[in-house]
């Protein structure tokens, strides 16, 4: 539900009275603070289990982080953070005619998560984005403050006009998913139509902080930890799976363990998460034909490490290199 008039400022408040710079706070404590659950019969090697949480914490987050998305205004200014968070539309649907096709395996499909995870690092050098992580069917953008030269505050790109940033976010990973798709489909001899072309929507949340805009990231890394593990049980197709679905997810854990699928995929266990850094880059200046070393940014992947984790040990951002000498 969009905000009222009354809640003028997304970045403040809620129906609940809380802001999301208190619930921000409040997850980053949290999750240097507390420890994993343990459970029965699932060691560290199979799962990877974030520092627990309760759900109805994450809940409170989520409602804020909602309203956040709704922004007061058609522009985002300048020395806000921005986040874009994609779904894909219809995938359920999409996928199950992908695999009944042949061109998705059933079950976990490494092909799917490589679209997936393109399309993120693809979308996040677009927009320069600080981080993104994508799991299933959805991905999330962290867009930095703009910079500030000589005393004056830089704006977004396109004038950080909300409308115009989500249909490019939108139009992008929905032609370069298809795109890579369809080059799937021809490199395994099957004719592809246009009800097998996948479409993607996106929504704009504004933050005046970092750790704020973070905290979302971080809320779709917990929901999408939780949904890997059920769509571990769904895909398995063992019997007793139906009724497995029922249950949490530390008796789903314990059922797979059981079952040897652990450890799962690491995508479709934790999702993949992307950083912007920068790293010292060797080539040679043109004008002099001498090698030389600078410093350049790129994208690197934090592989196969549950983010809440990388958060609750302050590595969510990894250094960068120096300044070569």
């Amino acid at each position: 539900m969009a905000p009222k008039e009354g809640d003028r400022e997304v970045a403040h408040g809620s129906l609940s009275g809380e802001s999301i710079e208190e619930l921000a706070k409040e997850i980053n404590e949290l999750l240097q603070e507390r420890h994993p659950k343990k459970i029965p019969g699932v060691s560290d090697e199979l799962y990877q289990l974030p520092p627990f949480i309760p759900k109805a914490t994450w809940s409170r987050l989520g409602d804020v982080l909602r309203i956040c998305e709704f922004p007061n205004s058609q522009r985002i200014s300048g020395e806000r953070f921005i986040t874009l968070r994609l779904d894909g539309s219809g995938f359920s649907k999409l996928t199950k005619r992908l695999s009944s096709a042949g061109v998705f395996s059933q079950g976990y499909s490494h092909d799917f998560a490589e679209l997936m995870r393109y399309c993120c690092q693809s979308l996040m050098a677009k927009f320069s984005a600080t981080c993104a992580y994508t799991q299933s069917d959805e991905m999330t953008l962290v867009i930095p403050a703009a910079s500030v030269v000589r005393g004056e505050q830089q704006c977004h790109s396109h004038g950080g006009r909300v409308v115009k940033l989500c249909t490019l976010a939108a139009a992008h990973v929905t032609a370069l998913f298809n795109y890579r798709l369809h080059a799937l489909f021809a490199d395994k001899g099957i004719s592809m139509d246009e009800q097998q072309l996948a479409m993607f929507d996106c929504r704009l949340g504004s933050f005046a902080t970092a750790e704020q805009a973070a905290s979302l990231l971080l809320w779709r890394a917990a929901d999408c930890g939780i949904n890997g593990v059920s769509d571990a049980v769904y895909k398995s197709k063992l019997p007793g799976a139906k009724n497995v679905m029922r249950l949490g997810t530390s008796e789903k854990l314990q059922w797979l363990a059981q079952n040897q699928l652990l450890p799962l995929h690491a995508h479709q266990a934790y999702g993949s998460y992307f950083v912007r850094v920068k790293r010292v880059h060797e080539g040679m200046n043109p004008k002099t034909g001498e090698i030389s070393k600078s410093l350049r940014s790129a994208i690197e992947e934090v592989p196969g490490v549950n983010v809440l984790r990388l958060a609750a040990e302050g590595k969510l951002f990894p250094s960068d290199d120096e300044e070569p000498t």
